[in-house]
């Protein structure tokens, strides 16, 4: 009988203990979950916040890329285009003459326009414009 009784015991304070480990461990968790979803929330900010500016610079150097294109080949294109317009010498025929004066006009607006947008899809330009000015384009 002090046997069954030694084992009742014991294992009563088995259980005891086991309960009361697993209230510590719970209670532990529950303290704990809060300040883990923070973190998970934290490192989801910061891997967007990575990703946003990931795709930043990669538009930013699309966009030199464009503007360098536009700069050097469209612009030098219609540069000598023009230059080849003002070696023309028409004499005597007006109209054509005019003609030739209007197309000289038409390609110094189209080259100033392709300077303004390649200066503008430039990423170092911008950064060197207030803020003013830029909201003027």
């Amino acid at each position: 009988m002090t046997d069954i009784f030694i084992i009742v015991i014991a294992g009563t304070f088995l259980l005891l203990v086991l309960g009361i480990f697993i209230t510590f461990m719970t209670l532990n968790y529950q303290k704990k979950r809060p300040e883990h979803q923070k973190q998970i929330a934290e490192l989801e900010e910061s891997f967007q916040k990575e990703v946003l500016k990931s795709q930043i610079e990669m538009q930013e150097q699309t966009f030199l890329s464009i503007s360098q294109e536009i700069h050097d080949n469209v612009g030098q294109i219609l540069s000598l285009a023009r230059l080849n317009m003002s070696t023309i010498e028409i004499t005597g025929n007006v109209n054509a003459s005019q003609k030739v004066k209007s197309s000289k006009e038409l390609l110094d607006q189209a080259i100033e326009d392709l300077r303004d947008l390649s200066k503008r899809l430039n990423s170092k330009y911008t950064a060197r414009q207030s803020l003013s000015s830029l909201i003027k384009f």
